[in-house]
């Protein structure tokens, strides 16, 4: 087996390999930030999302829809979460990480929260409509549940 080092851990995180990176860290690979606004179209969808904007200078996975856990006030939540720049809604380029807790109601805005990435579900896409989005993130929030289900 290999050595576990700062440069093996940094290069499974840029890979999108959240679970060996999280094995060899002992914990979750995990940031936390203030919850910023957003376009508040998850809302509409019937997804409430939180949105984080990390640091440029920020250690990142690769953009992608992942299975996470945020912390807020004090509390963990399972969620899914997209990390990149949402193509199929806007073309600003700007980074987010955007969660939807999957039993969570409240109002994080200008709250820090935490976000532990635990594992990859699939590569960031643009779809051809909001329709189709809501179809594979509907998909998104099913493997989230089961995943966390079998993770207890």
């Amino acid at each position: 087996s290999r050595p576990v080092s700062s440069t093996r851990i940094r290069a499974l995180v840029e890979e999108g390999r959240m679970e060996e990176a999280c094995s060899l860290l002992g914990h979750p690979f995990a940031f936390d930030f203030p919850v910023v606004h957003g376009r508040q179209l998850g809302r509409t969808l019937g997804f409430p999302t939180f949105n984080v904007e990390p640091p440029k200078e920020k250690l990142l996975p690769p953009n992608g829809v992942y299975l996470e856990q945020v912390e807020v006030d004090g509390s963990w939540y399972n969620a899914i979460g997209n990390l990149g720049v949402k193509p199929t809604v806007t073309d600003s380029g700007r980074m987010l990480v955007e969660s939807f807790l999957l039993d969570y109601s409240g109002n994080a805005y200008g709250k820090r929260v935490k976000i532990r990435l635990r594992a990859f579900r699939r590569p960031e896409q643009r779809f051809r409509d909001v329709e189709e989005m809501k179809r594979h993130v509907d998909m998104d929030i099913a493997c989230g549940r089961e995943f966390f289900a079998g993770s207890k």
